[in-house]
């Protein structure tokens, strides 16, 4: 799985959880970074981003180009917007979930969208 969070010690905490819990993750600071991972022909099975980043690009920039390009890959969201739970719209592929967030809940919402 790809993870997208220009927090670093929010990143680094999430990765190691879910490195931990059997996950291979793969960490981006930004949503420039991970489109050149992903441009470079890294596959991943889930996406994992932060909808507010700076430099440009944003989460659902990138969730966006995702959903246009790999379509069959599920994606979570995280944002500190309560807001946008009722804004961006979830579903079968797609999950939101508000920070701050327990990382079990993280790892919960991967294991339903990959049926775990």
């Amino acid at each position: 799985m790809l993870l997208v969070e220009e927090e670093v010690p929010l990143r680094s905490r999430t990765a190691e959880y879910l490195r931990l819990s059997g996950c291979r993750t793969i960490e981006a600071g930004s949503a420039r970074e991970a489109l050149a991972l992903l441009a470079s022909n890294t596959r991943i099975d889930l996406l994992v981003t932060d909808f507010s980043m700076s430099g440009g690009r944003t989460g659902l920039t990138l969730a966006g180009w995702m959903e246009r390009q790999f379509p069959e890959v599920p994606l979570i969201v995280t944002s500190s917007d309560r807001g946008l739970v009722t804004r961006l719209p979830q579903g079968k592929m797609r999950r939101v979930i508000v920070k701050p967030y327990a990382l079990s809940e993280v790892r919960q919402h991967i294991d339903e969208l990959l049926r775990r």
